[in-house]
């Protein structure tokens, strides 16, 4: 993800870092990082761990970008005995979130921790799981103004995932806006209103490998009330093609999606259109 024209990062679980927009990239020491978020112009958090999955020892930490520098935030930042996922998300004006996600190995249901700061994480509130009781979520930033987007999954994909939208910092959501597609596992919002979700996490291994997959991205203008396809990327699996996936904007307009290996999709007009590279 990039910060600004220039200042990128790459994780996973190794932290890459540049300065000249992606010409060159210099890895950064320290322990291995699991989630990276810019959550405010020139300011990244992430946390780093001693051991994940399990009590993982979080540490959470910040960094002004175009330095090799981090300060801790917070240590010991566990916010579920045994999350496996966490996700940090800027609110904007010194507020963020951070999202953390259960494992449950038994088939239970698996709820998220989310713990919001309003003065840049000197102090902490815990909030209500906005999708209980089903299993996983995703959160997305909406908006500058703090508007939040959650996305909610069943276990077992047996109903369509579905996006709630909270324009007061998590304290209330609106209604439940089902997501048409069943492998739109990941969002992101240009907006209050302008939500896309995207095929992720879809490895090589038995699908599409006699016929093409559909890599598929929604996009909504209506705060979820209504879709519509706007990329079809139908690609021959592969047992070596990469399960990972990556899709955010960063502004109002320009958007990116990582749906297939290593093809990039890029939107500047808030999603209606976007165009591939390879990467």
């Amino acid at each position: 993800m990039f910060a600004n024209r220039n200042d990128g990062y790459l994780f996973g679980p190794d932290l890459f870092t540049t300065t000249d927009g992606g010409r060159t990239w210099h890895r950064q020491g320290g322990k291995p990082t699991v989630a990276l978020a810019i959550v405010d112009p020139g300011v990244v958090w992430r946390l780093t761990y001693a051991n994940c999955p399990g009590p993982c020892g979080l540490t959470l930490q910040q960094q002004r970008t175009g330095t090799t520098s981090w300060v801790t935030v917070r240590a010991s930042f566990d916010g579920s005995g045994n999350s496996v996922d966490q996700q940090i998300v800027g609110l904007g004006s010194g507020r963020r979130l951070i999202a953390f996600y259960e494992n449950i190995a038994d088939g239970s249901v698996a709820v998220g921790t989310f713990f919001f700061t309003a003065d840049q994480g000197r102090t902490w509130s815990r909030k209500r799981d906005p999708c209980a009781p089903y299993r996983s979520e995703d959160a997305s930033v909406a908006a500058a103004d703090g508007t939040l987007v959650v996305e909610c999954e069943w276990e077992g994909n047996s109903v369509p995932a579905y996006v709630i939208v909270s324009r007061n910092g998590g304290e209330t959501y609106g209604p439940q806006r089902a997501i048409p597609k069943w492998n739109a596992f990941v969002i992101a919002s240009a907006s209050a209103n302008t939500i896309v979700a995207a095929t992720a996490g879809i490895g090589g291994s038995g699908l599409g490998e006699s016929e093409p997959f559909v890599f598929s991205l929604e996009r909504s203008s209506n705060g979820g009330v209504t879709w519509r396809t706007v990329v079809r990327d139908r690609e021959m699996l592969t047992s070596s093609t990469p399960g990972g996936n990556y899709l955010s904007f960063v502004s109002q307009t320009v958007g990116h999606w990582i749906g297939y290996g290593n093809k990039l999709w890029t939107t500047t007009d808030g999603g209606e259109h976007w165009t591939a590279s390879n990467v």
